[in-house]
This record gives C-alpha cells, sequence and structure tokens, in this order.
C-alpha cells in the first residue's frame, strides 16, 4: 500500500513538472516602479479613446512591395494628466507588414499594448517625447487598456492626485539618466 501511494505521489508530481513545462512563458515580465516613479518619468501622461488602426505607407495586398507598412492607431483625448497636446493624434505601434513570397506577414512584439485590436479601447498611456512621434508606450510603461484592469477608477483617482503634485525636476533628470534607482 505504501508502494501504490508513493507511485500515485510522484505521478501526480511528475505530471504537474510536465504541464509546467509546456506552459508558454511571458516574454514581457517586468517589474513596474510605483505610481510616482512612472508619472516622474514620463513626458505626456494621457487618457484617451483609440480609433482607427491604419498603415504607413498604405498596404495593399493585391499589390506586393519591398517596403515596411508601420501601424499606427488614432486617439482622441479625453483628459491629459500631465503635459499636454492635441484633442487627438496618432502613435506608432510595434507592428509591421511586409510581402514574401507574394503574401502579407505581420511582424508584432509580444510586448506592444497597441494593435489592431486597439479601436474603441480606452488607455491611459504614459509616453515620452513629443506627440507628433509618439509610439507604442509598450506593456512595461505602465501604460494600461482601463477596460482591462480591475479597480480603474480608483487607479485613476490615484493617478490624478500623484500628478496634480509638484515635481522634483532633478530627481526626475537623474531617474531618466540611470544615476539613482527607483525607490
Amino acid at each position: 500500500m505504501a508502494r501504490l501511494l508513493s507511485f500515485l505521489v510522484s505521478a501526480v508530481v511528475i505530471s504537474g513538472l510536465l504541464l509546467s513545462a509546456v506552459t508558454p512563458a511571458s516574454a514581457c515580465t517586468c517589474g513596474l516602479p510605483s505610481l510616482e516613479q512612472l508619472v516622474g518619468g514620463s513626458d505626456v501622461i494621457v487618457i484617451g479613446s483609440a480609433g482607427e488602426f491604419y498603415t504607413d505607407p498604405p498596404l495593399d495586398p493585391s499589390t506586393p512591395d519591398n517596403l515596411e507598412h508601420r501601424g499606427y492607431v488614432r486617439f482622441t483625448t479625453e483628459e491629459y494628466l500631465k503635459g499636454g497636446g492635441p484633442q487627438a493624434f496618432a502613435a506608432a505601434t510595434n507592428t509591421i507588414f511586409t510581402f514574401n513570397n507574394g503574401g502579407v506577414v505581420e511582424g508584432i512584439s509580444t510586448c506592444s499594448l497597441l494593435g489592431e485590436g486597439s479601436a474603441g479601447v480606452r488607455y491611459v498611456l504614459f509616453l515620452n517625447g513629443p506627440l507628433e512621434n509618439a509610439a507604442d508606450p509598450g506593456t512595461c510603461s505602465g501604460s494600461i487598456d482601463l477596460a482591462r484592469y480591475p479597480g480603474a477608477d480608483q487607479y485613476l483617482d490615484s493617478l490624478r492626485n500623484v500628478s496634480s503634485q509638484p515635481e522634483r525636476p532633478l530627481v526626475r533628470e537623474r531617474l531618466r539618466a540611470g544615476r539613482i534607482r527607483p525607490d
């Protein structure tokens, strides 16, 4: 009886190891800094809704070419929590379409936040640089899809509170330059 019990326990353990071995790993595991550090390290924080997805240059699947067609998402802004900008802007995604053997091939980063499925989604975006050159902030930036975030209203309240505090410029510049470590 003891042998049977030992065998069953071993079988359960080995099954668990085998199942965990075939589970795909997350390529974008990242430790996020505090909300204060996210706010301090961003030039612009905006709440907005994603609209149309388009490519530039425009992509015509029936006309193969040798170009890289980058995907973009148009945003309509709801509120700027830090910085400012236009009522609408476009952000480059990490999606690039090319042709291979006459067919369209889509290249995408697994760490992308934005893409073809972004239309209609409400986001809070932590961005750096001018909005004319806005790029997909990625999943490790603190930017989130508000519909998928449990407690989004409380998060936005905390974010509004933190972003309304006076900024400490020297700490921000040192943080960006990597001369000090986040707490």
